[in-house]
């Protein structure tokens, strides 16, 4: 496994791995701030078409052969930042009366 075969390097798969979680790590204090303000299913939807566009410029990377480590890390990052901020929404919990309501109509 020499420089030459830069697919087989296990510390580029590490970073990759830690550019995805490296959102969780910055922004696990104010994560909450924007889901407790926005609507939970337009604020979900918002990260959903993040994280397609991300999914998107990676294929446009790949299918034109531009795609470098550092593309590749910064749309980890862009991925996982999309994925931590989804995720923190749909872990919380309206209040009873709020689903309610809504559920109603």
């Amino acid at each position: 496994m020499g420089d030459d075969q830069p697919h087989l390097r296990a510390d580029l798969h590490g970073t990759s791995v830690g550019s995805g979680t490296l959102p969780m790590f910055l922004s696990c204090f104010f994560a909450g701030i924007p889901a407790d303000r926005f609507d939970s299913q337009r604020y979900i939807l918002v990260c959903q078409v993040w994280m397609m566009g991300v999914a998107a410029t990676l294929a446009v990377l790949v299918f034109f052969r531009r795609l470098t480590h550092w593309n590749l890390l910064a749309l980890a990052f862009c991925m996982g930042l999309a994925s931590y901020f989804a995720q923190w929404r749909s872990n919380v919990a309206e209040p009873p009366a709020k689903r309610f309501a809504t559920s109603l109509g």
